[in-house]
């Protein structure tokens, strides 16, 4: 057995070779209570070993080799490991070739399957009309748009964020052992360190960078031939650039940012230039105490350049009825209605 490496990759390959010696015919009575020590020394002894043993367990052709009717609990999360009585003289040719032959498969395993252990995993949200600052573990930091999620992953190998709704704006600290990847419905942004920002809505995600550079990458399905492949399409992003990936799979043109810069947001104010009206009514529905609600699709493609704070919901509907073509109509429930100017009121 290995030494008392402390490390996640030290108990990893201690983990594979209690799985080799368990689950052959060759070990001791005193290996087992070994191995029940092993794993009663450390809980992170028992998460590892767990996730390998579901990796072997799901290779064809080796769960034969459990015996069902001999099981012993060893407390190890839920699984179990077979005992074999230790008889004196008892390891012959053909058991010492069935441990040789496990202990290959096994570390066959470590080499072309290597475990990621998740080591932090949790999720954030905010309420309507909220901004909060996440510190992360490697400190990196996301800042919540108000009424937004975001499930935050993070393993050995890469640090994971997924923005559930809302948006959020990512400040990361560089790490070229782990990118730093942001998933938002079908597409994904892969980072080492910079500052960038990503929205989702209906309209689609859009994401606009302040430093550094992203890689947009979208996935979509495609059908060649009768069958449905999915087709992964990218784009990069510079310093004041912004690019929307549309819900049918579709990159917007990548557009420059002139007029303020991404994550204004954090500030309190809310800058749009040229942007649909579904973006502009989305965004202010987080921060409005009701839904905002526009009456027809034709309504949502209509073009708004505007600037206002995030605390003026009603100056901005009063302003949008002025100079777009629609009026803002408030139910006794408190909810809006986005209508065209001329549609009758029922």
């Amino acid at each position: 057995m290995a030494g008392n490496d402390k490390s996640i990759k030290g108990i990893e390959k201690q983990a594979y070779e209690w799985l080799s010696i368990m689950h052959s015919d060759c070990k001791t009575p005193g290996e087992v209570k070994q191995f029940q020590s092993w794993l009663e020394a450390d809980a992170l002894h028992k998460v590892v070993y767990d996730e390998i043993y579901s990796l072997w367990s799901e290779l064809p052709g080796l769960q034969g080799v459990i015996d069902p009717e001999s099981y012993q609990d060893l407390g190890a999360r839920g699984f179990w490991q077979k005992i074999i009585p230790f008889e004196p003289g008892r390891p012959a040719l053909a058991g010492i070739v069935g441990c040789l032959v496990l202990l290959g498969v096994t570390l066959g395993i470590f080499m072309t399957r290597p475990l990621t252990l998740v080591v932090d995993s949790k999720d954030y949200a905010t309420q309507t009309a909220e901004i909060k600052e996440v510190k992360l573990p490697d400190s990196s930091v996301v800042t919540l748009g108000a009424l937004s999620a975001i499930e935050v992953e993070y393993s050995e190998t890469a640090r994971r964020v997924e923005l559930m709704s809302g948006e959020a704006f990512f400040s990361v600290k560089q790490d070229l052992a782990r990118p730093f990847i942001v998933t938002a419905a079908d597409t994904e942004i892969q980072v080492l360190g910079t500052k960038f920002d990503v929205r989702r809505s209906r309209a689609g995600v859009r994401v606009s960078v302040l430093e550094g550079s992203v890689e947009v990458i979208q996935t979509r399905e495609a059908d060649r031939d009768g069958v449905k492949i999915p087709v992964r399409t990218k784009q990069v992003l510079m310093v004041q650039e912004r690019i929307r990936t549309e819900p049918d799979g579709r990159f917007s043109e990548i557009q420059p940012i002139r007029h303020s810069h991404p994550g204004v947001w954090r500030e309190g104010r809310l800058i749009y230039e040229n942007a649909k009206l579904a973006e502009v009514i989305s965004d202010m529905d987080r921060y409005y105490n009701g839904n905002i609600i526009i009456d027809t699709e034709d309504l949502r493609e209509l073009l708004v350049s505007a600037a206002f704070r995030a605390d003026q919901i009603q100056e901005m509907l009063d302003t949008l009825s002025i100079a777009l073509p629609v009026s803002a109509r408030k139910l006794s429930n408190g909810d809006v209605i986005i209508q065209r100017r001329d549609k009758p009121r029922g």
